[in-house]
């Protein structure tokens, strides 16, 4: 099996065990991994780890990540960013509050 597909095995395992209500520990993850997986499965894994906190409402620190290396905190940072400044549902929706705050005329006056 290829790199790339052992490496989707296990994100795909890791995310349905955090959907199923039993997250793993990013380092428990990694320990059972081959050796040659774990860098870039590590973050591989934060990418997944963050967006599934995300749309469970849980906060997301790049320090989460600290005990990893700089690299996974940088990651997570990044990861994070992509993910919550750049939604495609925000920039639509701020659009259209503009334009219905910009020209809604309300029909009553408010005495």
């Amino acid at each position: 099996m290829s790199i790339a597909r052992q490496i989707d095995k296990i994100c795909d395992e890791f995310e349905a065990s955090f959907r199923a209500g039993r997250p793993q520990k990013l380092s428990d993850v990694l320990e059972t991994s081959p050796q040659e997986l774990r860098a870039e499965l590590l973050l591989r894994l934060i990418e997944v780890e963050v967006e599934l906190r995300l749309a469970n409402g849980q906060a997301v620190a790049a320090k989460d990540y600290a005990a990893f290396d700089d690299t996974a905190v940088r990651h997570a940072a990044k990861v994070k960013r992509r993910l919550t400044e750049n939604h495609p549902f925000d920039k639509v929706w701020h659009r259209q509050w503009d334009l219905y705050s910009q020209w809604h005329v309300w029909p009553y006056k408010v005495p």
